[in-house]
């Protein structure tokens, strides 16, 4: 395969946890909707929020997939994320390794042969989580969702970053 044969895209998102990125990095690398995810811990984000100037602590989440599948990815994102209104933006890649776009090519297209297979299967870890956000204050996006832990076990997550 070339490069010419996927049309790579880098998909940034920003989450309020480790705890959450990890998450969603592992649910779109196993349903094969990304070949890969990459996490930066830490990062400072400074925007404006319900006319409000923010200051918080985010994780970084950047998945590896191809153009085709972007808006299923952005749609499984928005499901499995906590905040309203959650950081999704697709970058193009251009050239680059022939050998990575084919393993990530193989990745993916693996999935695809599949998913007919699985789309009735899959369970949302989130489909009964409660989905309130924080509407009162006018600061930080936040929901209340709980997602595993790094140790197995549920807890809240918030968008202040401070869940780990």
């Amino acid at each position: 395969m070339t490069t010419t044969s996927i049309e790579l895209r880098l998909v940034y998102i920003t989450t309020g946890s480790l705890v959450e990125a990890r998450h969603i990095g592992n649910t779109l690398v196993e349903e094969r909707l990304a070949a890969c995810a990459n996490i930066f811990p830490q990062m400072e984000s400074v925007y404006r929020w319900k006319n409000e100037l923010q200051h918080d602590q985010e994780v970084v989440l950047i998945a590896k997939t191809d153009l085709k599948l972007v808006d299923r990815l952005t749609e499984r994102v928005k499901e499995l994320h906590s905040y309203e209104c959650p950081c999704v933006v697709a970058l193009p890649a251009d050239g680059g390794n022939p050998d990575y776009y084919a393993w990530l090519a193989g990745e993916i297209e693996a999935g695809d042969s599949r998913e007919a297979l699985n789309a009735g299967n899959r369970t949302d870890d989130n489909a009964t989580a409660n989905m309130e956000s924080d509407s009162g204050t006018g600061s930080t996006q936040t929901r209340t969702d709980s997602l595993p832990t790094s140790r197995g076990q549920t807890g809240p997550v918030r968008g202040d970053g401070n869940n780990d």
